[in-house]
């Protein structure tokens, strides 16, 4: 049985110390750096700062989305149904008073 992957996509991000924190700490997941995708079906985690409108619905078996920046806006703005099921009824204030 293939080993469950985690799917990596930062344009501005190098991937090498994600993939060799990921490989120490978790051995058991397929570290996958966009677009070398292999096969999607074994894609069970995605780390992405963005990612394409509509891509993560070609991940069958996703069961959860890392945002590698400090919100989930840019994940939230792609066209996708799995982010949109999640990222409904979310919004992010305008500014915070203290």
């Amino acid at each position: 049985m293939e080993r469950p992957a985690l799917l990596y996509n930062s344009p501005i991000d190098d991937p090498a110390p994600w993939k060799k924190a990921f490989a120490e700490r978790r051995p058991d997941l397929d570290f996958r750096v966009w677009p070398d995708i292999g096969d999607a079906t074994h894609i069970r985690y995605a780390l992405i700062w963005s990612i394409e409108s509509g891509f993560l619905d070609s991940l069958p078996n996703l069961e959860a989305i890392f945002s590698m920046g400090a919100g989930v806006d840019q994940i939230c703005a792609t066209r996708n149904s799995r982010s949109e099921s999640r990222c409904s009824g979310w919004s992010m204030p305008a500014s915070r008073s203290r």
